[in-house]
């Protein structure tokens, strides 16, 4: 069984951590160690500060989480660690933190946040920060390019690219297209070890064609044990939210 192949063989993946709507928050300590103690996996987002660390948060703004204006590359990451998250005493962590926290508790997977033609100083924070980590963890994302940079930086680090009908390389929303999902061009960029598609290609002759070949598939955001099921035959592994996998 290769390395990857043996990543997803375990338990499912908490999409942002373990969080609920009056508990703890996505993408907080709290909702990683929730995960943690109920046997999960955790998938979580990291983006740039001010100053250039790696924090776990998914929006490039504030606002939706915070309920503060202004975007999160505009201040320090200890700036953003006295910012809290939707009302909580949580606040913004560093993945640095997260990794200290998480450990060997469960595997992580780690979505780059990087805009395309931005790649360079998110991956290497970031590598800088696997090299030294003794727990499991991947690196993901939609920017096939940044995966790439990874591929260089960190080359025994898995990696997985996330695709959707929907998303861009970029992590925008566009008009559906399956097409512009798995392109030769982005798998070459790539390389990667796994698959991350949206729930919307499966099934897809495109996913089921590169699984046969060997790579293996976690497919998100899976929120019901009926989409569960019916991603079952098609995936290794879900990314879920909203209830207990």
């Amino acid at each position: 069984m290769s390395r990857a192949h043996a990543l997803l063989s375990g338990p499912a993946f908490a999409h942002r951590g373990l969080w609920r709507p009056g508990g703890p928050p996505e993408n907080s300590l709290a909702a990683f160690d929730a995960a943690c103690e109920a046997g999960y996996g955790v998938e979580l987002d990291v983006r740039l500060s001010a100053d250039g660390e790696a924090v776990v948060f998914h929006d490039d703004t504030l606002k939706r989480l915070t309920g503060r204006q202004g975007r999160v590359d505009a201040l320090t990451a200890g700036e953003l660690a006295g910012v809290r998250l939707s009302g909580t005493t949580e606040t913004i962590p560093t993945l640095r933190r997260v990794l200290d926290q998480v450990g060997r508790r469960g595997v992580l997977l780690i979505e780059l946040k990087t805009p395309a033609g931005r790649e360079g100083r998110l991956e290497r924070r970031v590598a800088d920060l696997l090299a030294d980590f003794r727990g499991e963890a991947m690196v993901i994302g939609f920017n096939p390019a940044a995966l790439g940079l990874m591929r260089t930086l960190a080359p025994r680090l898995p990696r997985g690219l996330n695709a959707s009908a929907r998303v861009d390389e970029s992590g925008r929303t566009v008009l559906p297209d399956p097409a512009r999902a798995y392109t030769d061009r982005q798998l070459e960029l790539a390389a990667p070890h796994v698959l991350i598609p949206g729930q919307d290609l499966i099934p897809s002759r495109r996913v089921a064609a590169l699984r046969a070949s060997g790579l293996p598939v976690a497919t998100w955001t899976i929120r019901s044990r009926a989409e569960a099921a019916r991603v079952e035959r098609h995936a290794d592994n879900i990314i879920f939210e909203g209830w207990r996998a």
